[in-house]
């Protein structure tokens, strides 16, 4: 199979997490080390304060321990969709009195105007930026404006590792503000389970989080990872070129096609049953189907290796021949 469903990096972590990961491997006996360690580098990195980090087994239970607390900062979670699953999933909780607004956008392109005139005092606003399925990016200028408006801003850059940027030092300005990263994404960790959050609020959230929130392979490997820049900006190179080789042929095969700066693009599902045609192939994408703020189906590709996207165009176009 050719898993290109879960936005994953099929290149896998820089030799030397690999490394670091088998010298630890023989300690899996012994609880792991205080990830203090690790949100010190964070914050050097990122030149915040320490006590503003807070690492924790992956993006997705950071954003639960956000929306806990969150829940009783705020009157009201204010999310434009379409957007990342996760939030609504955590949302629906009963945990979560606060009311909650789902706000249909266009895909990919404005309605950033509209959107604003809709915050209110006391919302929590969250956001995901690249957004994911559809790519949208949130400007700096935008985000700066919001913090001025809404209660708390949650800001998930998930994949601004693709960029090489991130809006962390606003959290510097904004205590309202928080960033949401992973080393799932570009740094290829993502069964190692650790995530982190960037601002102020992190003081509040530590109290949720257990003594041992991350495996010491997890810290070992995401400091490692850290370490080696060079070959994440080889990643990003490798990906942009397979991005655009993918987007490009994905237009010219006439799909309606939306850009992305991360390392997936979306498409609407142009011909009959694609998704289960291209499963048929052995090719997993994902299908956006019954997503809030989607209407009809749209398909999330991952961008694979040089090799995975030449096949997925190569079975894109025996489909659509055969239509």
């Amino acid at each position: 199979m050719i898993k290109l469903d879960s936005n994953e990096n099929p290149y896998g972590p820089s030799p030397l997490v690999l490394f670091e990961i088998r010298r630890h491997s023989k300690e899996v006996n012994r609880y792991p080390l205080d990830i203090g360690m690790l949100e010190e580098r964070i914050a050097e990195k990122f030149r915040v304060d320490k006590g503003c980090v807070l690492v924790a087994a992956g993006g997705d239970r950071i954003l639960d321990f956000l929306f806990r607390v969150c829940s009783k900062k705020g009157k009201r979670f204010l999310i434009p969709v379409p957007s990342f699953q996760i939030y609504e999933m955590l949302l629906l909780k009963d945990v979560y009195e606060v009311s909650k607004r789902f706000f249909k956008m266009p895909i990919n392109r404005g309605g950033e105007g509209t959107f604003y005139d809709e915050v209110r005092r006391g919302d929590i606003i969250v956001l995901a930026s690249p957004n994911n399925p559809d790519g949208r990016i949130w400007s700096e200028k935008y985000v700066r404006a919001l913090c001025e408006k809404a209660e708390v801003i949650i800001l998930d850059e998930a994949y601004m590792d693709y960029l090489g940027r991130s809006l962390a030092s606003l959290t510097e300005e904004y205590e309202n503000l928080v960033v949401v990263k992973t080393f799932s994404k570009l740094y290829a960790l993502a069964n190692l389970r650790v995530g982190y959050l960037i601002g102020d609020i992190a003081r509040d959230v530590r109290n949720l989080a257990t003594p041992y929130e991350v495996s010491g392979i997890g810290v070992k490997a995401s400091l490692a990872a850290l370490k080696d820049e060079e070959y994440y900006k080889r990643i990003r190179r490798l990906t942009k070129k397979n991005y655009e080789r993918l987007y490009t042929t994905l237009i010219d095969l006439g799909f309606e096609t939306y850009g992305s700066l991360a390392n997936f693009v979306l498409i609407k599902e142009k011909l009959d049953n694609m998704y289960e045609k291209l499963r048929k192939e052995g090719v997993l994408v994902r299908l956006c189907e019954r997503w809030r703020g989607l209407e009809g189906r749209y398909l999330r590709i991952s961008v694979g290796t040089g090799t995975e996207t030449e096949i997925l165009l190569r079975v894109i176009r025996r489909i659509k021949k055969n239509e």
